[in-house]
């Protein structure tokens, strides 16, 4: 009996061994073939493929956004062209995507992933990349505080003042980068200033460059007075935020639909009712019907005049779905139902505001009646 059991025991031994055996040769290969892998894994050690590989885990942020700047060419933004990794892209989008739903220990480092996120959305020769910094700009746009702001309008020059303004001052501290104790209240000023400029539609420039100056200058970084801090913190989250809707809005009249439905739908996500003009006037010349879908629940969302013009011609789309969207929409807007025809919605509107105007031609766009009703 005793020998019966030993020997069960020993072949139960067997087999676990023979199973861990055969989950190291599986890690082995693994990391053998991990150069050829289109997700994020080096696979250089066994250790490595069991983490990152085997159990999902994520590696640092800073080193997601070391791998997307690092792979770009400078000059145009095009990937390591010629040799190298042939999954190179695969890697970048999936790194993107990981970015979005990271967790970062500063603002700055959160700063510097959405400025990067600002090109890839704009300038990477990847649609796929451009849609993934669409969502995980998103994503991130979601998780930032909001904070009341005091719009002042700004075509950079005043951004520069304020900087030059508190580069003095910071440098007229004993030692330098120190600030002084009677200059405090005039950088704390001069920092919610920045933090309320609005810059032109669609210029990314001067957004870029107002979240650089916070992680750029050491001083500001490194700054302990709580008062200080706080202004900073203040100010960084809000043009965080202004660079994600200034990004998305420009992604709008993009050259690929998919990129565009993800912009829009940011938009959406984020409340963002400043898009509408950009919006309406795409659906002037927009001929993917899953664009103008989006673009209905868009405008329904925010509810606004000129998404409510926007809409009644949609009522007219050729394409069934955009139809039923627009007609969602408006419902959503007028809390009831008029039914599907388009003067029931428009007597609607002028019940509402008499000065309401209706766009006659029964058509948003010149060219809406010759596009065909692509899809269902």
């Amino acid at each position: 009996m005793a020998a019966r059991t030993r020997g069960r025991r020993l072949r139960r031994g067997e087999r676990v061994a023979a199973s861990l055996a055969a989950a190291l040769v599986l890690l082995v290969a693994l990391g053998a073939c991990s150069s050829r892998y289109k997700k994020l894994s080096r696979g250089g050690s066994m250790t490595e493929v069991l983490f990152y590989d085997v159990l999902g885990r994520d590696r640092s942020p800073a080193e997601y956004y070391r791998l997307v700047r690092s792979s770009h060419r400078e000059a145009d933004f095009c990937y390591e062209c010629g040799g190298g990794d042939p999954f190179l892209v695969d890697k970048n989008i999936d790194a993107v995507q990981r970015l979005g739903r990271a967790e970062f220990g500063r603002l700055e480092g959160l700063g510097e992933t959405v400025e990067l996120f600002s090109e890839v959305i704009m300038e990477d020769r990847s649609a796929l990349a451009r849609s993934a910094a669409a969502v995980s700009l998103t994503k991130i746009g979601l998780r930032l505080p909001r904070y009341p702001t005091r719009a002042v309008a700004d075509d950079g020059r005043r951004l520069l003042d304020l900087m030059r303004g508190i580069d003095a001052a910071y440098a007229a501290g004993r030692p330098p980068g120190r600030l002084p104790e009677a200059q405090r209240g005039s950088v704390v000023a001069s920092i919610e200033r920045i933090g309320d400029l609005e810059f032109e539609a669609i210029d990314v420039r001067f957004a870029r460059q107002s979240i650089r100056f916070f992680y750029g200058r050491p001083f500001l970084v490194d700054e302990g007075d709580p008062g200080v801090r706080t202004a900073i913190d203040t100010a960084l989250t809000k043009r965080i935020y202004a660079l994600i809707r200034t990004s998305l809005e420009a992604a709008v009249d993009g050259p690929t639909p998919q990129v565009r439905i993800d912009a829009i739908r940011g938009l959406k996500t984020l409340a963002e009712a400043s898009a509408v003009d950009l919006v309406v006037e795409r659906l002037e010349v927009e001929g993917d019907w899953l664009v103008r879908m989006e673009a209905a629940e868009y405008l329904g969302k925010v509810g606004t005049r000129a998404g409510v013009r926007a809409l009644l011609p949609m009522l007219d789309d050729p394409n069934a779905s955009v139809r039923l969207k627009a007609r969602d929409a408006l419902i959503r807007i007028a809390g009831a139902d008029h039914g599907a025809r388009r003067s029931a919605w428009e007597h609607w509107a002028k019940a509402k505001d008499p000065r309401f105007a209706v766009d006659e031609a029964g058509s948003v766009g010149p060219d809406r009646a010759a596009r065909g009703a692509a899809g269902p």
